[in-house]
């Protein structure tokens, strides 16, 4: 169980890496929406920056559940746009 433990911590690691958004991806994706880089970030109807360690958190949840299969857990702070259909 250790070594999975390990495992585990270097994937999400990597999940915190890969889901991290470059300041060149907010400064433009803001600007194309007109909005400032905190309102951009914020815009949720949490109100709140969803950050790679939510991402990060969300996924040791599933990968710690015993029996759940082909499960989709949506961490975004409420994005109405990015709901599954």
């Amino acid at each position: 169980m250790r070594h999975f433990h390990e495992q585990l911590q270097d994937v999400l690691r990597q999940i915190t890496i890969m889901a991290s958004l470059t300041d060149q991806m907010i400064e433009s994706r803001s600007k194309a929406r007109g909005l400032s880089k905190e309102d951009y970030m914020a815009g949720n109807l949490l109100g709140l920056e969803v950050t790679a360690d939510d991402v990060a958190q969300a996924f040791l949840h599933q990968a710690l559940a015993e029996r759940t299969t082909a499960s989709v857990t949506t961490v975004d702070g409420g994005n109405i746009a990015a709901a599954l259909r």
